[in-house]
């Protein structure tokens, strides 16, 4: 009787190879997980870049303002003010610069600069030169100041 049921016995069947398609929800996770990190780093890479090529048309500006210290430019102190309202709104929040005019800018700017300049000093001309017909021996001494300030704030 134990010949007959050995007879009976067949071979063992091994299971067909693993596919690896689909894939485990945890491999799901982990594709999505590094497209997350890739976004991050990508979206930081490029916000360094845009930081950088504005410092670096800042501080172009700085050196045309410079060049037309000499020419003696009418509009040259109107510009400085528009670089520096520029730079103080990329750097702090509209809402706290953009309605800022006057004494107020002037004392914005020196807190902001470490700095007694703006009210005290060449600075002032930021409110004044456009009431003044001569104003060419502090202009250079306003867009030094600018300049530090600028520097300050990009820090």
């Amino acid at each position: 009787m134990n010949s007959s049921l050995l007879k009976q016995l067949k071979d063992i069947h091994h299971p067909g190879d693993v596919n690896w398609w689909p894939l485990a929800p945890g491999w799901y996770g982990l594709a999505l997980f590094l497209l997350l990190v890739l976004g991050i780093i990508a979206y930081y890479i490029y916000a360094y870049y845009q930081k950088k090529k504005r410092i670096q048309l800042i501080k172009q500006s700085i050196t045309e303002l410079k060049m037309r210290i000499k020419s003696r430019d009418p509009k040259l102190i109107s510009d400085c003010s528009q670089l520096v309202r520029r730079v103080a709104l990329m750097n702090y929040p509209r809402e706290e610069v953009a309605g800022i005019t006057g004494e107020a800018w002037l004392v914005f700017l020196d807190e902001t600069g470490n700095t007694q300049q703006f009210t005290q000093g060449s600075g002032r001309l930021l409110i004044t030169a456009a009431y003044q017909q001569q104003w060419d021996n502090q202009a250079t001494d306003l867009v030094l100041l600018i300049e530090r300030w600028i520097n300050t704030c990009l820090k």
